[in-house]
């Protein structure tokens, strides 16, 4: 990736979209389901976030 720091506020963007996509489409098929697994979600999202902010 050359090493280069990710614009945090560009991604945290990119995350919250991502976010926002699977959780719609989630709750579109099954809101007990999607509330079940929101707190996994946010975890994969911040180990993610973690990763690429190089924090």
């Amino acid at each position: 990736m050359g090493g280069e720091k990710v614009d945090r506020k560009r991604l945290w963007q990119v995350v919250a979209l991502i976010l926002i996509a699977l959780y719609a489409v989630m709750f579109a098929l099954d809101w007990k389901f999607s509330l079940a697994l929101f707190p996994l979600i946010l975890v994969v999202v911040g180990m993610v976030v973690f990763r690429l902010g190089g924090a």
